[in-house]
């Protein structure tokens, strides 16, 4: 019924709003939790664009350093040979002697370290003129870097020394006499620091395209291995982080969802139950005392509060304790059960029927005279006669009522207005009672 959906609406927005603070609490978590993924998701762009920046500066100075130690291990190998001992440090003749193994150097450099890193570098070894002596790209070999703001930065690092070989193999440098065992092949820092005589990182851009780089000056040479990486291709992975983090956030958020509305539906539904359950007679399905009363209620101050009339049916079933007595509470509930059907299927749509207990009933027809309430009382005496015709009961199926019209002019309290209508019915009953003795004598006469 129409009354009924609407009052069930009424109950659910205003009355029992519990749910609708659990969808709208619901939809605040999951649109603040996505706020702080997609923040999260952002920050950690940019927090591991850093870390993987300054990672990335750290292990290409690694590279340069250890290539620089590399090919100085190379010059002093050749120096300490017969073709070099006690022989002044010439660069021509150096180059001579160790490019092939300088190539063998860079490539192994940009092979096995810088290719694995997936930085798409490149590593180089030029002189501190800028002329590129060799390259991780051959076709790159022979060019000026010197306009390159890479190499001026590097340039500016006036560190370089000259290197000279004695019969004891001290390496002596502009006054300082370093003694270092070139039987042993140690890589730790300090080794390293022995062999390269400074080293530096920084950036810059070339073609439109910002690249991080890091040099080894090889100790006691012109010598200056270099090597650089694209930013792009960090700040790539940093992306790649920062959306991987919001996507393993926006799949919780899709779970945690999933599993609230889930919640939130089956908790709606139990609670539309418990609403119907306690707003609605077990037996019959019509509204219950309680509810119906409250509803007349307001009914009753809409009238008072505008013009307008409404009218109320205090209705009681006949014959139901007999019926009782002599076949069952079972066809008790039967005849109740039957007779509220018939009220459901001959009011209006608007109209209101409440089970007020036993065998009473009451109707309510707002927006409605008494002329047109006894109309709609007439189509379910017709039902009556209907079923007392068509159906082979052992009883007739009849009920007492009375009517009671208020158009919100009198002050009168909700009680008031069911005691007349109830002692109406309670008239009805009695004649009803008269015309069935008649009725009896009339057959005992016949």
């Amino acid at each position: 019924m129409a009354i009924l959906n609407k009052l069930l609406e009424r109950f659910r927005n205003n009355q029992y709003d519990v749910d609708s603070a659990f969808n709208t609490l619901l939809v605040i978590m999951v649109v603040a939790t996505t706020f702080i993924i997609t923040l999260i998701g952002i920050s950690s762009y940019y927090v591991f664009k850093d870390n993987l920046l300054d990672v990335s500066t750290r292990q290409l100075h690694i590279i340069a350093r250890e290539t620089a130690s590399n090919i100085y291990d190379s010059i002093v190998e050749t120096f300490e040979s017969s073709a070099g001992k006690n022989t002044e440090y010439d660069h021509n003749r150096m180059l001579l002697y160790n490019l092939n193994k300088f190539r063998k150097i860079i490539s192994s450099a940009d092979k096995e370290i810088l290719t694995p890193l997936n930085f798409k570098g490149e590593i180089y070894l030029l002189d501190d003129k800028g002329q590129v002596i060799l390259h991780s790209d051959p076709t790159q070999e022979d060019r000026d870097y010197s306009k390159q703001s890479n190499f001026k930065d590097i340039i500016a690092d006036k560190r370089s020394r000259t290197m000279y070989i004695n019969d004891s193999t001290e390496i002596e440098e502009q006054g300082e006499t370093n003694v270092r065992d070139n039987s042993q092949n140690s890589r730790n820092g300090d080794a390293i620091l022995a062999r390269v005589s400074t080293s530096g990182y920084g950036d810059y851009k070339r073609d439109g395209k910002g690249y991080i780089f890091s040099y080894g000056k090889v100790a006691s040479s012109d010598l200056i291995v270099v090597v650089e990486a694209e930013q792009e291709i960090i700040y790539a992975g940093a992306r790649k982080i920062g959306l991987v983090v919001f996507v393993l956030g926006a799949i919780a958020i899709l779970i945690i969802s999933v599993i609230a509305f889930v919640v939130s539906r089956k908790y709606s539904k139990q609670q539309e139950q418990l609403q119907r359950f306690a707003s609605l007679d077990a037996l019959t399905g019509v509204l219950n005392r309680r509810t119906g009363l409250n509803l007349l209620e307001t009914q009753l101050n809409v009238i008072k509060s505008r013009e307008g009339k409404l009218t109320i049916c205090f209705v009681d079933i006949d014959g139901l304790k007999g019926v009782n007595d002599k076949f069952g509470h079972n066809e008790g509930d039967n005849l109740i059960y039957t007779v509220s059907n018939i009220f459901k299927e001959s009011i209006r749509d608007n109209d209101i029927i409440c089970r007020m207990g036993g065998d009473e009933f009451l109707l309510v027809f707002p927006e409605c005279d008494l002329k047109r309430a006894q109309r709609v009382w007439k189509r379910v005496q017709r039902k009556f006669e209907e079923i007392n015709s068509t159906e082979e009961r052992e009883y007739i199926i009849s009920a007492s009522h009375g009517f009671v019209e208020y158009d919100g002019s009198d002050s009168i309290s909700l009680n008031e207005l069911i005691e007349i209508a109830d002692d109406r019915m309670y008239e009805d009953k009695r004649c009803h009672k008269k015309e069935r003795c008649i009725s009896q004598m009339s057959m005992r006469t016949i």
